[in-house]
């Protein structure tokens, strides 16, 4: 006779930043914690990403802008933002879903949400540089622009920003220079968030899974999940773990186990690109996001990343350097001596999109086993502190810090 699998009290499925902040929170609170991962923990977008923890993006993806401009980018291979055109019944509704999010009314109300999530998430990244000790780098944002268009684009953001209580400078291209001589040469401006900040991903997200194992969290890593069951059961290559809770965080890949279930999650996987690499030129001392190229620029100690494009075409890893076009430019303008090998370096993701913008937190069944914490698009990491505290309150009882019904999974 099989010997039953002893109960765990939560098991959390991915260890990426979304996974380890919430393990690390629900462990603060007392719970028994195991984390699994499919890999060593912290790889794909988590470790790959920006490095950017930007309160800035308060304005969700699905907005009326971003959907005049995605009709107008639908065939276009190396636009910045791209729906690959495929018969597939859960894309229909996700872009039916999308299309009535981008209502002004919604957008409004999603961005109010969005911005109570970043300033916590803000906050919560302080407290975590003091006791886990990583580098977080409070020197702001730079949105720089070379057009008229780009301004008044980010003149509009800024505005946003007032509204919600937030600072933004519009900086000539005098001030620019002054301030950060390392902005592209053709910059006309730009528009600076000071609240925002930047870190290094893997030093962040190795000192948050240091701490965990410190703290007596069990990690399994290289352990992929073949089944789970309604009951809290997860079947595993290595054997079956019986849960109390469950919280599914797995990016975009959460959908796959939450079929298992009988519940249809709406997300979509977003492929962006990142290319790290030295530079020949001064380094950027303020992170920038350019207007027109849709690129960032983070400096990482002794490297910058640049990174950008979104294309929603399915979990196909395919690297198209055509859709990388605009990075490979701009980082070929800091690295000018080998441009011909930046391509090889290109390193490709996914970033798991809900049609309104906000992502899936919360549970997905009666009995409160399964509980969802995936769909953050390009915000994964600096809404990761955030997402953990409030998978923490919900699990044990408590009163989250911020309402979750308009972040229910369930949603759409």
């Amino acid at each position: 006779m099989s010997q039953q699998p002893s109960q765990k009290e939560v098991v959390i499925l991915g260890g990426g930043v979304i996974g380890l902040c919430s393990a690390y929170y629900l462990q603060q609170k007392g719970c028994q914690v195991t984390l699994l991962d499919r890999g060593d923990f912290f790889g794909a977008c988590s470790k790959e990403n920006a490095g950017l923890i930007v309160p800035s993006h308060i304005e969700p993806l699905a907005n009326p802008g971003v959907l005049a401009q995605g009709l107008r980018w639908l065939f276009k291979r190396d636009s910045p933002f791209r729906i690959k055109p495929r018969a597939s019944f859960e894309m229909l509704c996700w872009l039916w879903a999308f299309r009535k999010a981008c209502h002004p009314g919604t957008v409004s109300k999603n961005a109010l949400v969005l911005n109570q999530l970043l300033q916590e998430s803000r906050h919560l990244f302080q407290d975590l540089s003091h006791h886990l000790g990583f580098t977080f780098s409070e020197c702001g944002l730079l949105m720089v622009h070379r057009t008229p268009k780009g301004h008044r684009s980010h003149q509009e953001l800024g505005e946003l920003a007032h509204s919600l209580g937030l600072q933004a400078e519009d900086w000539t291209s005098q001030v620019l220079f002054q301030k950060e001589p390392a902005a592209p040469a053709v910059s006309t401006g730009a528009v600076y968030f000071p609240s925002d900040a930047h870190l290094n991903p893997e030093t962040f997200l190795g000192s948050m899974l240091e701490s965990l194992r410190a703290k007596g969290v069990q990690l399994l890593p290289n352990t992929q999940v073949q089944r789970i069951c309604s009951d809290g059961r997860i079947e595993t290559a290595g054997g079956t773990i019986k849960a109390k809770k469950v919280v599914i965080a797995c990016g975009s890949w959460s959908t796959q186990l939450t079929r298992q279930l009988g519940h249809r999650l709406s997300l979509q996987p977003g492929k962006g690109y990142t290319l790290t690499t030295e530079v020949s030129k001064p380094m950027p001392k303020i992170p920038m996001i350019l207007a027109e190229e849709k690129v960032s620029i983070t400096p990482l100690h002794s490297s910058m990343r640049f990174g950008g494009t979104l294309e929603l075409a399915g979990l196909d890893p395919t690297v198209n350097l055509a859709r990388a076009k605009n990075i490979l430019e701009v980082a070929g303008t800091y690295q000018p001596k080998e441009p011909s090998t930046l391509g090889s370096r290109l390193w490709s993701g996914f970033r798991p999109c809900t049609p309104d913008g906000l992502p899936h937190i919360g549970y997905l069944d009666q009995n409160h086993i399964f509980a969802v914490a995936t769909g953050h698009a390009m915000l994964g990491m600096t809404l990761g502190p955030v997402t953990g505290k409030l998978i923490s309150e919900l699990l044990v009882g408590q009163k989250p810090c911020i309402a979750l019904e308009p972040l229910a999974p369930k949603r759409f």
